[in-house]
């Protein structure tokens, strides 16, 4: 593992971490990227792991600047105590564990409070309950759950029925690698919370802006999601299915 320190001496005590799995339409990588471009927050290092594939690009903020965007990168709102891991491309299976605990490693080590894992697992495989009403599930480890549970329970989140406390396992297809990072977390009395959206590959955006809105009940600090127009996205969403057909095939 390697981190490039882009901002000297910044305190990530009690900051709460966020971070995406690499799950189905993306939906907690998009979360982030909105996240990241909304609060302007300042990107404080570059982060490299064997086990992350490469990938570089443009500035996914900033169409206009010089800077590149790469797999693995961290943002930090100082004001808020936030602070985003945003990561672009897969991770490689056989080293996903040792990246896993790499990150978390660096982050308890920066004395992060606690982490949030947004995700996303495929619709199809819903359960007959979960055909209605919210499409979000949450998974608090146990110190999460004592601290806040009452607050889950007064805002109806609805716990993740595929989630086995007594075997403390959450068995779900395309969720990535929520159910390994759970476990390591509470391994490492690494406090953390999984924000779960159903949904299918396709236009993600609305999920994305679901799972920060569901979020955003809790931690209060987005836009009312009524007033989601005041909510600024990244413009490099434009890019995200290409150009409109021609109008002469029609």
């Amino acid at each position: 593992m390697l981190v490039k320190d882009l901002r000297k001496n910044i305190n990530l005590e009690d900051f709460t971490l966020i971070v995406p799995s690499i799950s189905v339409g993306n939906t907690g990588q998009l979360a982030i990227d909105c996240s990241i471009h909304h609060f302007n927050a300042t990107k404080i290092y570059q982060f490299w792991h064997r086990g992350v594939l490469p990938v570089i690009g443009q500035n996914p903020f900033d169409e206009n600047s010089s800077t590149l965007g790469l797999a693995a990168e961290i943002f930090a709102v100082e004001s808020l105590k936030l602070v985003f891991f945003q990561i672009r491309s897969a991770i490689v299976k056989n080293s996903e564990t040792e990246f896993l605990n790499s990150a978390i490693d660096f982050f308890k080590n920066h004395n992060v409070k606690q982490i949030i894992i947004l995700s996303s697992s495929y619709a199809q495989n819903r359960l007959d309950a979960q055909l209605t009403d919210s499409q979000v599930r949450y998974v608090a480890c146990p110190v999460m759950s004592k601290n806040y549970k009452s607050e889950f329970d007064e805002l109806t989140w609805k716990l993740l029925e595929q989630y086995d406390e007594k075997k403390n396992s959450i068995c779900l297809s395309g969720a990535g690698f929520v159910s390994k990072v759970f476990k390591i977390c509470q391994s490492k009395e690494m406090p953390c919370l999984i924000l779960l959206k159903f949904c299918s590959d396709g236009d993600n955006i609305p999920d994305a802006l679901d799972l920060i809105s569901f979020l955003d009940s809790w931690l209060h600090i987005y836009p009312r999601r009524e007033h989601n127009d005041n909510l600024k996205t990244p413009p490099s969403w434009k890019f995200l299915f290409g150009n409109s057909g021609p109008q002469e095939i029609y």
